[in-house]
């Protein structure tokens, strides 16, 4: 059995507008929980152009796909855990209509 649960935040600070949240998960298979902590802050400047500077981050899991949990003979591999990385963002958006 897989359980899963998330949580989001957003609150709009003047021009700046904060995104927060929360992934869970825990899958009976390997016994393996994972809590996944992200945020994400983008600020809108007072320019002429439409254009949005973005900050985010966070922890990121990759569960095993169904080949990666079975051997060459087919037997059921269950001491097998998630890739786990954390991801820094910073980039922007320029908005425009064709």
């Amino acid at each position: 059995y897989r359980y899963n649960a998330y949580m989001q935040f957003e609150n709009k600070l003047g021009r700046f507008n904060l995104n927060s949240g929360i992934r869970t998960s825990y899958w009976t298979l390997n016994e393996e929980y994972l809590f996944s902590p992200r945020a994400s802050l983008s600020y809108q400047p007072l320019w002429d152009k439409d254009i949005v500077f973005r900050l985010a981050t966070g922890y990121y899991y990759q569960t095993p796909f169904y080949r990666e949990l079975r051997d060459f003979n087919g037997n059921l591999n269950t001491n097998i855990k998630s890739q786990k990385s954390i991801h820094y963002v910073l980039g922007s958006d320029y908005n425009f209509k064709i």
